[in-house]
């Protein structure tokens, strides 16, 4: 073999390299199992999870709460357990509720003391940390999630992170408030693929669309959980 020829086989052996270096590093960056370890390390939110044939639900509960006790009874009709992200302020206040949720089996996630109240690291630490201990004396749990709702990205990440919680937010949001029941259930059906997370609120519209909701998943062979369970926490 000539020297040319030496030199052009190995340029070609390098110019391969460099394409499987790049195509391992694409794949991974996509993976969604990657992607969440990836937001872990970085301190940013879980968006969905990567456990196969299942799909998590997480209602918000911050405030109008009147559909709730409905909801709650086509998840027990359905065999479904979920994650109810409260307010520590609503925890206060609905105390038979919350014990009710924790009796059914389901998930306990914190918003924060006061959700709509927003601020730097500091504040919102110590709005979390307030939040966690009045969930514990409200139902005796203390939770390992934080969803920040309309909270800064970044400040909420960083304060969740500062007290060894994980920050979550959601795949896709039914905008419950908004909207027939039938809109909610499309934008359902419209989003049922494993890993996602889907954020409902506790209006008459979601609780009318829920149990519809709940069946379409499981016929298509998604076990409807909680959002600790779907990100294998």
């Amino acid at each position: 073999m000539n020297r040319g020829a030496s030199r052009y086989t190995r340029y070609s052996l390098i110019n391969v390299s460099l394409i499987a270096l790049i195509l391992l590093l694409y794949i991974a960056i996509t993976s969604p199992h990657i992607q969440t370890v990836m937001g872990s390390m970085y301190d940013r939110p879980f968006y969905r999870g990567t456990q196969k044939n299942k799909i998590a639900i997480q209602c918000a509960v911050s405030w109008n709460a009147s559909a709730l006790g409905r909801i709650l009874d086509d998840l027990k009709e359905n065999g479904c357990r979920i994650t109810f992200c409260v307010s520590g302020e609503w925890a206060e206040k609905n105390k038979a509720l919350i014990l009710r949720m924790v009796d059914e089996g389901h998930e306990i996630a914190t918003m924060g003391m006061r959700p709509f109240e927003d601020g730097n690291v500091s504040f919102i630490a110590d709005d979390i940390t307030q939040s966690l201990q009045c969930i514990s004396d409200a139902c005796g749990v203390t939770p390992k999630l934080y969803y920040s709702g309309t909270r800064k990205l970044s400040a909420s990440s960083k304060a969740a992170s500062k007290l060894n919680i994980a920050h979550v937010l959601c795949t896709v949001d039914l905008l419950s408030a908004r909207g027939t029941s039938d809109e909610i259930l499309k934008r359902a059906l419209d989003s049922s693929k494993e890993g996602n997370i889907i954020l409902i609120e506790p209006t008459a519209g979601a609780a009318d669309a829920l149990a519809k909701i709940l069946q379409a998943y499981m016929q298509k062979g998604l076990k409807v959980t909680g959002t600790s369970d779907i990100l294998g926490l």
